[in-house]
């Protein structure tokens, strides 16, 4: 059953303008109530090179050096440590949040035996389910949290550079920045084991690929991607440029009737790392980037 939290949490920011948020060189959002932390990496503004033709502009934001984990989604998924905001004075409005669904409690070991040890990557979620953990975060802290667009997890993912991975064209060197099947044994692993980018993100290549927005105020396409690859993929298929896309058979397992909106059963690499803009939305556009109704 879904759970639903009947209760107003109030969006509240420190140092947040209506037209911007802090715009220095990374920052730590701690989730309150909790000791876990989330490193988020400041990503300058620049140009799509998937989209030159287009010349797509890409605006600054900040996304997560490591994908979501776990220990983190469980918080969501649980509910256990929400915390209403004190009020404080901002120049940004309180917006209210009259009740935010939970992701269903696992039926099935979700890890697929991997394991949701500490620093674990979360897997087998839904597009839906990581957008609405993107949701909670935002009501929890105070900063509006989403997916990247499929364009900004490119941008990202190549860390301003021109070459095929951003450490170079050699597909050599990706054992050292990439969990994937020439060196994963067939799980996922602990986050931020191997390299990081220049940008100081880890594991954008491999460990668990990640989903990008279908929708947003940007763009209407309907597409689903997921980016990046898995811990399942080749090299060549471990990329800023690879996509996968959702497969019947991820759910096969399930035995709900209808099938669950939240999870798969069948895709434990696939997972996903979130972004929060330096130029936020109207408070009356988050619902097309949570997906609400």
């Amino acid at each position: 059953m879904n759970k639903l939290l009947f209760t107003t949490i109030m969006f509240i920011s420190v140092s947040i303008s209506i037209e911007s948020q802090d715009s220095s060189p990374n920052y730590v959002e701690s989730v309150p109530g909790t000791e876990i932390n989330i490193s988020m990496i400041y990503i300058p503004d620049g140009t799509d090179l998937e989209a030159e033709k287009a010349e797509k502009k890409i605006k600054a934001f900040y996304m997560s050096a490591h994908e979501v984990t776990w220990d983190l989604y469980e918080l969501y998924l649980n509910r256990t440590t929400d915390i209403n905001p004190e009020p404080e004075i901002s120049d940004m409005k309180a917006i209210d949040v009259d009740g935010i669904t939970g992701a269903s409690v696992p039926y099935v070991d979700m890890s697929a035996g991997l394991g949701t040890d500490e620093g674990m990557p979360v897997g087998n979620v839904t597009q839906l389910a990581a957008t609405r953990f993107c949701k909670w975060l935002s009501a929890v802290t105070g900063r509006f949290y989403r997916l990247p667009t499929l364009e900004e997890w490119q941008y990202a993912a190549r860390a301003g550079t021109k070459s095929v991975y951003f450490f170079g064209n050699d597909p050599d060197q990706l054992k050292d920045y990439a969990w994937y099947s020439a060196n994963s044994e067939g799980t996922y692993h602990r986050i931020g084991t191997k390299k990081p980018s220049p940008w100081g993100l880890y594991d954008m290549y491999g460990n668990v690929a990640e989903w990008t927005l279908h929708e947003s105020v940007e763009n209407k396409d309907k597409s689903k991607a997921i980016m990046g690859g898995a811990f399942i993929h080749t090299g060549e298929n471990t990329t800023p440029t690879s996509t996968i896309k959702v497969e019947r058979k991820w759910k096969e397992r399930d035995p709900q009737f209808p099938k669950s909106k939240w999870w798969f059963t069948d895709a434990p690499f696939v997972g996903f790392r979130i972004v929060s803009p330096v130029e936020i939305p109207p408070a009356s556009e988050f619902a097309l980037y949570w997906r609400d109704k």
